[in-house]
Formats: structure tokens, sequence, C-alpha cells
């Protein structure tokens, strides 16, 4: 614990300091590290030792040795009007080019281990993605509020700082509805894009990394086919994939094959067959990373796991009860486990958690407030 140790001479004076008066050192630790990350913020307010631990890797190490650390997800979810919001912005008749717009976004946060729903950041760009990268949040992307035009601006979230900063920007071509996703793991902190269009609705093949420690963003290959719309995963051992899209004359007909990227040969390996296509046209599905293989969640088809080339899917779940459209779903914890958000009949948002050891699901208290449409999500320990 060397690293965490300051010297009250920093702030005027000769011995020490101890974690917390009374205490000693290991038994302060186990407390500290204890305390839920949403108010480590605070904490580093109270001493120089303090806001130097909840920072430190020691003390995130500690936190997952003791078994205190906490899943938690972001989602850049549509904000829903409460009564009294709706009150406040005085009804009324809306101009017509008000009504075209994309409803107003937020960045939440639902804390899978205490069940706590949280905003994070609000408002944010619409259609923008989240993603996880070792240990923070990268908000990469949407659209300008203003003039609805595609943004390159990325915005990096540290919950134990409970602060913000800026990334360099995205680079040229300004892109909507890109394929993104980061590395969860703690030594990577890299996030990746691919595909999407540009402001003239061209479907792109261009894709780049983004490395969060250096803030530089690193040119990748180009894709085989243009990807408009396709899904990001980053798959254990095997990379970042791409997952279905269409191209610029395909518009909205999504194809069956995907992409991912080899590191090592730098350029990008097709595979077919892996986007089920929709038995009635208009069945939904996500994808997700879980250990070294991709998972769907399809409405209807329920959870499947990809088992690679000639080998098709298997079924590791039924859908959840309740789920028609839109689902959204992220790896949480070190188990086969993933939370899905999706809508239901009425159109309302609702999570579900899904061990599938047990093949149980859990259904998520999603309060109202937090039961809009998600376009993007991502997790990360903590």
């Amino acid at each position: 614990m060397a690293s965490m140790h300051i010297r009250d001479a920093e702030m005027g004076g000769g011995e020490e300091e101890v974690l917390i008066p009374g205490l000693p050192d290991d038994v302060g630790l186990d407390c500290l590290a204890r305390v839920p990350v949403r108010w480590h913020a605070r904490l580093r307010h109270v001493c120089g030792r303090w806001r130097d631990l909840v920072t430190d890797p020691v003390f995130q190490c500690h936190r997952e040795r003791i078994g205190a650390v906490e899943d938690l997800i972001y989602l850049v979810q549509a904000m829903v009007p409460l009564p009294h919001d709706e009150a406040a912005g005085g009804g009324g008749e809306h101009k017509a080019e008000d009504r075209i717009r994309p409803p107003e976004y937020g960045i939440h946060v639902y804390n899978a281990t205490s069940g706590e729903w949280r905003r994070a950041a609000a408002p944010a760009p619409a259609f923008a993605q989240v993603a996880a990268a070792g240990r923070e949040v990268v908000v990469v992307g949407g659209w300008d509020p203003a003039t609805l035009d595609p943004a390159a601006e990325v915005r990096i979230h540290d919950p134990a700082t409970g602060t913000w900063r800026r990334g360099q920007a995205m680079p040229a071509p300004a892109r909507s509805f890109f394929a993104c996703a980061g590395d969860p793991a703690p030594t990577r902190r890299r996030v990746y894009v691919s595909g999407g269009h540009d402001a003239n609705k061209n479907a792109l093949r261009s894709a780049a990394a983004y490395d969060v420690a250096v803030d530089e963003w690193s040119p990748m290959a180009e894709m085989g086919d243009e990807r408009d719309e396709s899904q990001g995963v980053v798959v254990t051992g095997c990379g970042f994939w791409a997952v279905s899209g269409y191209g610029t004359e395909g518009q909205g007909r999504f194809e069956n094959g995907a992409e991912w990227y080899d590191e090592e040969a730098k350029e990008w390996r097709k595979e077919e067959g892996i986007f089920p296509a929709a038995e009635d046209g208009a069945a939904a599905a996500c994808f997700v990373g879980v250990g070294g293989r991709i998972w769907s969640v399809e409405c209807g088809r329920g959870v499947r796991e990809y088992e690679g080339r000639g080998k098709g899917w298997r079924v590791v779940a039924a859908t959840p009860e309740g789920l028609k459209s839109s689902p959204r779903a992220v790896a949480i914890g070190e188990a086969e486990m993933i939370f899905v958000i999706g809508a239901m009949e009425d159109g309302r948002c609702k999570g579900w958690v899904l061990e599938a050891a047990a093949g149980r699901w859990a259904p998520v208290e999603t309060p109202a407030e937090f039961s809009g449409f998600v376009y993007s999500a991502a997790a990360i320990r903590r």
C-alpha cells in the first residue's frame, strides 16, 4: 500500500496521515473500499490522502479483492418527461419543426450491484455511442442538437472523480449510426468505431481506434463492405466485430455477414451467416460479447450463442417475458450474465438480468424516468 501513502508535511504537518483516526490503516482501507463508487468524488474532498486513494489502481484492486466492486451500466437513453416536467414546459402547441426533432437524450446509469438508477449527464447528444474503456466510460459522436448534423465529439467519464473531460474528436468523415465498442480490459482502454454513414447518407467502410490513455485516434484498414447501422462488439481473444449493416444502395436491407478486425494482420476478416434473418421480418436483435463468444438477444427467438462458422447458433435462454422490441444488452460480472433493456408492449423500456448458468431471468425494477428508448449501452466494473 506504499503507493497510497502521502505525508502530512504536504498539508503543513510532520506526521503521516492515517486513513481514519482511531483505526489501523488496514481496517480503515476496508471501510473506505466499501463506500459505493457514486460517493467517491465526495470522499476526495475530505483530505489529501483520501483524494489520492480513491483514484489509485491499488485501491480498485483492493475493492475487487474484498468483493466491493460494482457493475455500472451506462445508457444513452431518451429522457421521459415526468408530469411535473410537462407542466413546466407549459404544454401548448409545438411548431412543426419541433415535432420532427429527436427526443432529448441523457446518460443514465444503472448499478447492477445495488439496483440503483441515476442520471450521470443531461442532455446528451442524440444517437451517441457509449463504450467501456477500462474503468472509464467514453461517449462518442451523436447529433449536434442545433443543426442535427453528425458530431465528432468525444467525452470521457471517470466514475471515481465524477468528472467529464473532452477527448480528441473522431477523425473525418463525421458519421452517424456507426458501429462502436470498447475494450473493458483495464490495460487496453481502447474504443473502436467503423462504418455508419456520412452527412450525405453514404454508407462507410472506414474505421478507427481511439486510445484513451494517450487521447489519440489511429486509422484502421477499411472494411471489405460498406456497413451502415452495423453493431459493434468486442470479443475477448477475437477483437472488434462489426455485425451486419447495409451498403448505400441497400438502405435498410441488413446483410447477414460480419467483419472482425485482425489486429496482428491489420486487416478485416469476413464471417458469413452471423446475423440471423428475422422469420417475420420484424424481429429485432442486438449483439454482445460474453467471454470469448458473441451472443444475440432476439425478440421471439431468445438469447443465442454464436458457435462459429459452420456451427451456427445454440440457444442459451428464452426471451425475457414482456420484451417486444429494441433490445440492448451488455455483459456484467465475470460469469455468463447479461443485462438486457428493451421495449414492452406499451413502448416503455424495462430491464432484466439473465444468469445463464441458472437459465433464469430476474426482472429489474425500472423507474418511469428511466423507461425511455435506449440507443446504446456499455458496462464497467468499478
